[in-house]
């Protein structure tokens, strides 16, 4: 609820209007703990408050609206075989906008994020993502239920599910299937305009979207996946897409400070052009890949200072010439708090198959990282982190990476 984070819901906005620290909200901003997530998933209200007489406290800009500021400094060393190219690079990354966002009487809230980047970033679907909801719910402290329409966060977990504190993610879920080609899904980085119906009960959340679907766009003559409909970007005529995708997330709390376990499953569609060994698409030609993923997040503090998260999913594909092909990812990660409550640091180990049919395709990482908070307005995101990617008949290839994310927030 106070500043950081790559989600819409790790705001200050909240912390300045209910007068509470971070760590009421958060075990280490942006990830939640049990009150954050009852917070978020009640419309920005505590759940004892759904259907009550809403705002008695006069109206204030400042706790609806907030601003961010990312700057960010990369290393890069990649090996393979006796070549060791290096690459370095500072830029100011993003800039976002936190508008209107909050509750607005008894049952209704909302929530905008608009994000400029000045150079398109790995992470991202273009220069300019636009995020956000109108939400109403209704219910008790025991039991509600949302109906919320807009572009959703894609996944609003819990523990291992929620939104990492380092600066990369676990490899399963930004990482996608490839057996001769990509297939573009992932399943954290897209933002899709869809349709959310959950329901809560005590420390149990489901929540079934319904969603636009992923589609392509031609940039310079590379194909540019994006989540969001028209008119923020035009699809190629051959990306096409049948009905609505379908995400089923399934939350349940076992422990305040993020322990729990939860349960996704996404199935959705794309048609995706031909993609040439020399990277070039045939223009005329695609495929439809009618896709699946399954994916389990378990996370515990088993210890008063030490926090154990994990996740495995797998996923199921179409091949352009015929047939299907499965992948496996599945990472583990340790935290635990340094210096003050909420800057954390750990260290998570990766794997992810993109194909199980074929061999010596596989990657693995082994990421380091700090989590620093100073006067809850500045974070600072360190984070070392070494992949080995195998690549059949060639050498492996090594990547070693250092990023450093500079955060302001007001």
């Amino acid at each position: 609820m106070c500043a950081g984070g790559r989600t819409v819901f790790a705001m200050p906005m909240f912390a300045r209007k209910l007068g509470v620290p971070c760590s009421t909200c958060h075990t280490s901003p942006p990830r939640l703990n049990e009150t954050g997530y009852q917070f978020r998933a009640a419309g920005y209200r505590m759940p004892a408050e759904i259907g009550k007489g809403g705002e008695k406290k006069p109206f204030n800009f400042f706790d609806y609206n907030g601003v961010r500021l990312q700057a960010r400094y990369d290393a890069t060393r990649a090996r393979t075989g006796p070549d060791a190219p290096h690459a370095n690079n500072f830029n100011m990354f993003a800039a976002e906008l936190y508008a209107f966002t909050g509750a607005w009487g008894k049952y209704l809230s909302s929530n905008i994020k608009a994000t400029i980047y000045p150079e398109k970033s790995y992470d991202t679907e273009d220069h300019l993502r636009v995020e956000g909801n109108i939400k109403a719910t209704m219910g008790n402290e025991k039991r509600f239920f949302e109906v919320r329409a807009g572009v959703p966060h894609p996944m609003e977990g819990f523990g291992a599910s929620d939104t990492t504190i380092s600066d990369t993610r676990p490899y399963l879920q930004e990482q996608a299937a490839n057996f001769n080609q990509t297939t573009f899904f992932t399943p954290w980085n897209f933002h899709q305009s869809g349709v959310t119906f959950g329901y809560y009960q005590g420390r149990t959340a489901v929540r079934a979207l319904l969603l636009s679907g992923v589609r392509l766009h031609n940039d310079k003559d590379a194909l540019e996946p994006f989540g969001r409909r028209e008119p923020f970007t035009d699809s190629l005529p051959l990306s096409k897409h049948s009905g609505v995708d379908f995400q089923l997330l399934v939350n349940r709390i076992l422990n305040f400070n993020g322990g729990g376990v939860t349960l996704y499953y996404y199935h959705g569609n794309m048609n995706i052009p031909i993609i040439n060994p020399d990277g070039t698409f045939q223009p005329d030609n695609a495929f439809r890949n009618d896709f699946d993923r399954v994916a389990f997040y378990a996370s515990y503090p088993v210890a008063k200072r030490l926090t154990l998260l994990g996740g495995v999913q797998r996923g199921r594909d179409d091949i352009a010439t015929g047939g299907r092909f499965t992948s496996l990812g599945a990472y583990t990660e340790a935290a635990v708090p340094i210096i003050n409550d909420i800057t954390h640091a750990g260290v998570r180990v990766d794997y992810f198959d993109p194909a199980r049919n074929k061999g010596r395709n596989e990657v693995y990482g082994v990421t380091t990282y700090m989590n620093l908070w100073v006067r809850e307005q500045f974070r600072f995101v360190a984070e070392y982190q070494r992949r080995e990617r195998r690549q059949e008949q060639l050498p492996n290839k090594k990547d070693h990476a250092f990023q450093l994310r500079l955060i302001f927030i007001k």
